[in-house]
């Protein structure tokens, strides 16, 4: 199975051997929970019971839309680091002046 992947694998198990988070979590139409990853070339699909534990799997090749709305939540992410609140801005320079 790809990605070393098992039927039965808990929720934790199949993150792990796919080696990135979860890009979106859901429930699909049968209230199974329905987990979305993204790697470099893949949308991965894995589908678990009520348990968290393995269903079935489904896998795509990432179109060209898919990597720039990988690349897209990426850099939103690095952005929110460089966000400051008021109360931070306030405190660095109160910091600065005392």
């Amino acid at each position: 199975w790809p990605f070393g992947l098992n039927f039965g694998d808990d929720s934790n198990t199949v993150t792990n051997k796919i080696g990135v988070k979860p890009f979106s979590k859901s429930k699909n139409y049968d209230n199974d929970h329905t987990w979305t990853y993204y790697n470099d070339k893949f949308e991965i699909m894995p589908v678990f019971d009520d348990k968290l534990n393995l269903k079935w799997l489904r896998i795509w090749s990432l179109k060209k839309s898919d990597k720039k709305k990988i690349e897209l939540k990426e850099n939103l992410k690095q952005q929110n680091k460089n966000i400051y609140t008021i109360e931070s801005t306030e405190k660095i320079i109160n910091n600065r002046i005392n």
